[in-house]
């Protein structure tokens, strides 16, 4: 079984994604397609669970940045500005659908991967847009990528 993808859609990995990490909060916002286009991410959420921050190496949420007090009128152009969460978010995310390489690939053998492994594609442009929103939440927020991982067998 050389690639395998995961065994749902990406879309049917999300809705129990979210719902896990948003329990005790209400301070959530899914970007319409066009500013996703331009920030890459899919959720924003505001999260005070230390649980997950510690799964993250924090020992204390994420202070969260207000969307509004950055400038995102290049996305929109000649539109009228969209109207943006009027909350604090510390918790960005991009979900992702997963592979499950058996055997490994050969390029990831050669450079010493010794078992079986996962695998998501990027893409470029998204990438460049999550590497841009980063860089303007700095530590304020953290900005990452979830895939589930699939069943083996």
């Amino acid at each position: 079984m050389p690639s395998a993808p995961s065994e749902f859609e990406e879309k049917e990995y999300e809705a129990p994604l979210y719902n896990q990490l948003e329990q005790g909060t209400n301070l959530l916002w899914s970007p319409g397609q066009v500013f996703e286009h331009h920030i890459g991410i899919d959720r924003a959420i505001f999260i005070k669970d230390p649980a997950v921050w510690k799964a993250f190496g924090y020992d204390q949420p994420r202070s969260g940045v207000y969307l509004e007090d950055y400038n995102w009128d290049y996305i929109w152009r000649r539109r009228r500005r969209r109207s943006l969460p009027d909350f604090r978010l510390n918790f960005f995310v991009q979900a992702k659908r997963c592979f499950f390489h058996n055997p490994r690939p050969r390029r990831l053998a050669k450079k010493g991967l010794a078992t079986p492994c996962w695998r998501f594609d990027t893409d470029a442009n998204q990438q460049q847009a999550l590497e841009n929103v980063a860089t303007q939440i700095q530590k304020r927020a953290l900005l990452c990528y979830s895939r589930p991982r699939p069943s083996i067998g």
